[in-house]
């Protein structure tokens, strides 16, 4: 937490300077408040920048998150918000906190293990995966130009096969 706390003070300038605009996921309230502090603060004061959006994954669970998710849509069922009817794939999508976010196209892991390990779990839904030896300190920028370099080369299907896909683009 020490060293998410150092980020939020180091970087604060630059982050502003740059026209940053920072935002969190997770259960944000269960951080202790040496970090929740200066992240509120900086998350405030970054809220009407638009040059880019960093996002930090904090207490976050995929499960968790998608869980939270169907409780909102159960409620507004419940009060007559929204008709079960009409709760689909992207309804339901709205309400992750990640709704506002473009949609994932690469998700690399760190640390050479080949799972997901909980995160993102819908949004990694048409991303394409990568993933890396190099534990997570010691990921540098060549690992992410090649990471970046095997992504130019795939074909992005969004579930279809090459075929349906060339059927689409004929349309």
């Amino acid at each position: 937490m020490q060293l998410l706390r150092d980020f939020l003070i180091d970087e604060r300038s630059e982050i502003l300077d740059n026209g940053i605009r920072l935002e969190a996921l997770g259960d944000i309230d269960r951080l202790p408040a040496l970090v929740r502090d200066p992240l509120d603060e900086l998350r405030q004061v970054s809220s009407a920048n638009s040059k880019m959006v960093l996002t930090l994954a904090l207490s976050y669970g995929g499960r968790e998150s998608i869980a939270r998710a169907a409780k909102k849509a159960a409620a507004d069922i419940a009060a007559g918000i929204l008709r079960a009817d009409d709760l689909d794939c992207d309804r339901l999508g709205s309400y992750l906190p990640t709704s506002h976010l473009p949609e994932l196209d690469l998700l690399i892991r760190t640390s050479g293990e080949q799972r997901v390990s909980n995160f993102m779990l819908w949004e990694v839904a048409y991303a394409e995966l990568m993933f890396v030896d190099a534990l997570w300190p010691e990921f540098r920028r060549e690992h992410l130009y090649a990471c970046l370099d095997q992504f130019k080369t795939r074909e992005r299907r969004f579930g279809l096969t090459s075929a349906q896909l060339a059927d689409s683009s004929d349309v």
